[in-house]
């Protein structure tokens, strides 16, 4: 007999039966509430609810340079975490900018590069591809980079041991805690929109949010199901069905999120969204997740939307070829 360690666990994906899926003949308001609940659990955003401290900041500097004001701050997300920030201001004069969150994946120094500092030479060829922070500057936007749990300096690389990711031994002691790490980057991204009342020159309450890559792109997308404040999204290379991506091969252990696949699909978590714009980018030849399992969670997307009455608010755009971060493509993609 063939015997195969795959058959029981891809037997349970294909006979899973998701409690808080969206579904046609439920009463959409009353869905919206399970699927916000059910969100809100498997995040765990009770554990950091109970540690949250004032959003105080330090700020470290505050400069011109390049023709735009940049802020360097440390925020206490919840107790004993300290996230680093970079707030990007253009030096134009306005009484108010509007806010843009930029948030960039693994394989680069994250909030360094995206504000165009390349502290490692082998990122020196990903510039200026890379400089999301930099272009959203450009087009007259306030930048708020956030540093994301497992990257850039919240990476331990002497903790990881023989962890397979940089930021697994992160999300290997979150589990272990009884938390996600998913669901702690979410809560810090809307700890450091609260941490923008410290600078009544930029928007707090009407935010923008780009994120590229399975750590940011999702994290773009879970952040704005969390806060009401984030208005438009820009997921790229972050949206695609757990069952088609994450559960049919290996991908970073942050996307990972305990108990999910018993509750809903990515897709369905359109329901907290149906009041936002959201755009989603997809490549045709992403190695990490792939193109029908992106088709397959905009089809729901599209669906909750419609059924919501704002079925002009979400979109998906496809780009020929393989994962790439394009800063002056997405921003395009933001002001459309």
């Amino acid at each position: 007999m063939k015997v195969n360690p795959d058959f029981c666990h891809d037997f349970i994906i294909e006979n899973a039966n998701l409690k808080d899926t969206f579904k046609k003949e439920k009463d959409f308001t009353c869905w919206k509430q399970q699927i916000k609940n059910s969100f809100m659990e498997v995040m765990k955003i009770a554990d950091m609810n109970k540690n949250i401290v004032n959003s105080d900041i330090i700020v470290e500097y505050d400069k011109i340079e390049n023709g735009y004001r940049v802020i360097r701050y440390i925020l206490e997300t919840e107790k004993e975490n300290y996230v680093p920030c970079h707030l990007l201001i253009p030096n134009t004069g306005k009484d108010k900018y509007q806010t843009v969150i930029a948030l960039t994946g693994h394989d680069n120094d994250h909030i360094y590069n995206a504000n165009g500092i390349m502290k490692k030479p082998e990122l020196y060829e990903y510039s200026p591809y890379g400089e999301l922070a930099i272009e959203c500057v450009k087009k007259g936007y306030a930048v708020l980079c956030v540093e994301m749990r497992g990257m850039g300096e919240l990476h331990r690389p002497s903790r990881e041991g023989r962890a397979l990711v940089r930021c697994g031994f992160a999300s290997f002691q979150a589990m272990l805690l009884g938390r996600v790490l998913a669901g702690e980057r979410a809560w810090d991204v809307t700890r450091a929109i609260d941490s923008l009342k410290n600078f009544p020159i930029v928007e707090n309450d009407n935010v923008k949010i780009i994120g590229h890559s399975s750590g940011a792109g999702n994290t773009a997308y879970y952040s704005a199901c969390l806060d009401d404040r984030i208005k438009t999204i820009v997921s790229s290379s972050g949206i695609c069905t757990y069952k088609d991506g994450i559960l049919n091969s290996f991908e970073c252990l942050c996307n990972y999120i305990p108990d999910v696949y018993n509750r809903f699909e990515m897709g369905d978590l359109a329901g907290l969204l149906t009041e936002k714009t959201l755009k989603i980018v997809a490549y045709t030849n992403d190695d990490k997740l792939p193109f029908n399992g992106v088709k397959n969670a905009y089809e729901k997307i599209k669906e909750i939307f419609t059924v919501s009455g704002n079925e002009n608010n979400c979109t998906l755009i496809t780009v020929d070829g393989e994962r790439r971060l394009d800063a002056e493509f997405l921003v395009s993609v933001l002001e459309k």
